[in-house]
């Protein structure tokens, strides 16, 4: 689990879930990456980007307006 710049935290799952808590509120929003799982770790950076590496690729995520993870691009 990681704080991104606005707050937020962040954590991945092995299963390939991506997700964010809201500290104001305790939301909990989901993203699944089908298929892929994840076994290491992750990083932030202080643009919001939040960067994961799959067994498949390497994604940056970033949250949406309403605070869910999204991919933002994807290399693999």
């Amino acid at each position: 689990m990681l704080p991104d710049w606005q707050g937020r935290l962040w954590f991945v799952t092995a299963a390939g879930r991506g997700r964010t808590i809201d500290r104001a509120d305790g939301s909990i929003r989901t993203m699944r990456l089908a298929g892929e799982g994840i076994s290491n770790s992750f990083a932030v950076d202080e643009t919001g980007g939040v960067y994961v590496v799959t067994d498949r690729a390497l994604y940056r995520f970033d949250a949406n307006s309403n605070g869910a993870p999204e991919v933002s691009w994807r290399v693999v």
